[in-house]
């Protein structure tokens, strides 16, 4: 497969329309809401988000490797807001989602979000989740009224993060950088919130299939939203460029880590 390189920012100006070249992380997806030219109202992708407000039906892959979000169904489609200079896609907790079938995952791979969650309907509500035959890992709230951001899977060779592990409810008013690492060369799970690690379970060995559904604002049931303002999506295969990527993800949510 091939990987391409995008810029990734330390931190957006406040008048900026987008953040500005820096340390460059090799992608193997990326979405962008600050990225108009990416988002469509339709799954199709024929009719563009122009204004605040317009529901997005797909938000297309900046890396180059084609691993667009879609939303067939019109009343699950999150909407694109924009304010002050931020531009984030906006979930309401009512089961809004986007997907990506047939989603090509390595042993070794890195989920990053930046996000403000809002609210938590459920104890199981799933920032995103990856699913596959009898597999799948997933960042999930893991307490009624509270996002408490633990690593979730059914199948790894690695135990999940309980509750307990996870002290921090990170519903505060405010976006933050979450990431996993999944390293199969260290053989561990590390979670990251803000470029600070804060929990890692050793065992990991890899996965048993390459072949995954993301989902992202549900979870494989299509059940368990979460309500929350997504600022940007990134998904990369290198752990050393971990930092890079909170960066970048950082700078469109106009924060600095």
């Amino acid at each position: 497969m091939n990987l391409s390189i995008i810029d990734v920012a330390l931190r957006r100006g406040a008048g900026s329309t987008g953040p500005p070249p820096g340390p460059a992380v090799t992608a193997l997806a990326d979405w962008d809401p600050s990225d108009l030219s990416t988002l469509y109202q339709d799954g199709a992708m024929t009719v563009p988000v122009t204004a605040s407000g317009d529901p997005v039906g797909a938000v297309a892959d900046k890396s180059g490797n084609g691993f667009h979000l879609t939303q067939s169904e019109s009343a699950r489609r999150p909407v694109y807001r924009t304010s002050g200079g931020l531009h984030w896609l906006e979930f309401d907790g009512s089961g809004q989602y986007l997907s990506r079938a047939s989603f090509a995952v390595p042993d070794t791979i890195s989920v990053g979000q930046a996000f403000e969650v809002l609210s938590t309907p459920h104890l199981n509500s799933f920032s995103y989740i990856f699913t596959g035959s009898g597999e799948k890992f997933a960042r999930r709230a893991q307490v009624a009224g509270q996002f408490r951001g633990t690593f979730f899977n059914n199948g790894l060779s690695v135990a999940s993060r309980s509750a307990s592990e996870a002290p921090v409810d990170w519903i505060d008013g405010a976006p933050h950088v979450f990431a996993d690492v999944l390293d199969a060369g260290a053989g561990a799970v590390v979670q990251r919130v803000d470029g600070v690690q804060g929990w890692s379970k050793s065992g990991y060995t890899g996965l048993s299939m390459s072949d995954y559904t993301l989902l992202v604002g549900v979870n494989d049931f299509i059940a368990h939203p979460i309500e929350m303002k997504l600022y940007g999506m990134t998904v990369w295969t290198n752990p050393a460029e971990t930092q890079a990527a909170e960066a970048k993800l950082a700078a469109r949510a106009r924060m600095a880590i």
